[in-house]
């Protein structure tokens, strides 16, 4: 506000020089295609916005198409974000889909925007995160729509973030995870970890459990207690951890 009051007392030359010049530094990073041109792999229509990082235009970090395009095999739209670092799987492609579609071995949905990236891709296309456009069997879940999955990769495990109103069944619990909770699993399918912030419990041989810190070693389920427990013959408030022997069913305080 007291920028433009101040710019606008200056006399109109000055003025408008210094528009100019904030026009040259708003576009000087950013191309636009008047003809289909490939950039970085990708396919992009004329019309399309590319940004770089630097002035010398060798650093791609976005790309605004002109409408919906198809790109490697898929029909995206708005944003394609580039991000040279991102977890443990290097560069990647932040796009935001133009309809619900198969993205190689995951069928993800459109208008997931739970940050800036949306769906991610690797630079082989290969989806490293989407949310499922419909019920999905993954590492033996039945995982439901609207789950936001994120690929493991060497010793980096799958995580499931649940919708919020759906669960899925956990075969290895013979019990039930309530919605929005995330669910950690190794590659061969064994369930981890289950985090939550939002204070949701779980049954576990008959026994409530909090979600926000489970943890599955071997056949034992190490979590806090949801609510008060008496074992072996001690009296356990909300809170205390116990360690439950998913073949025995014994339940031990550590």
């Amino acid at each position: 506000m007291y920028g433009l009051a101040a710019l606008l007392l200056l006399p109109f030359p000055v003025t408008g020089a210094i528009m100019l010049h904030q026009q040259h530094l708003a576009t000087r990073y950013w191309r636009t295609l008047d003809h289909a041109e490939t950039i970085m792999g990708l396919r992009l229509p004329a019309g399309s916005s590319v940004r770089f990082f630097d002035e010398e235009r060798t650093h791609l970090i976005e790309i605004r198409l002109s409408g919906i395009a198809e790109v490697r095999g898929l029909r995206l739209t708005g944003r394609i974000l580039r991000y040279y670092g991102w977890r443990n799987v290097g560069a990647i492609w932040g796009v935001e889909l133009a309809e619900d579609q198969q993205v190689g071995d995951l069928p993800c949905r459109a208008g997931y925007n739970f940050d800036r990236l949306g769906t991610v891709l690797d630079d082989d296309f290969v989806v490293q995160r989407c949310v499922l456009a419909r019920t999905h069997t993954l590492l033996g879940l039945a995982l439901p729509r609207g789950t936001e999955v994120t690929r493991g990769k060497d010793a980096q495990p799958w995580q499931f973030l649940l919708p919020a109103n759906a669960g899925v069944l956990l075969p290895m619990l013979d019990t039930t995870a309530p919605p929005a909770v995330t669910l950690t699993l190794a590659a061969d399918g064994r369930l981890t970890t289950m985090a939550s912030a939002h204070g949701q419990t779980i049954e576990v041989n008959g026994i409530s459990l909090a979600t926000d810190a489970l943890r599955l070693d071997g056949r034992e389920v190490d979590a806090a207690l949801a609510a008060p427990l008496t074992v072996a013959g001690k009296p356990l408030e909300a809170g205390a951890r116990v360690r439950i022997d998913l073949a025995s069913g014994a339940v031990r305080a550590p």
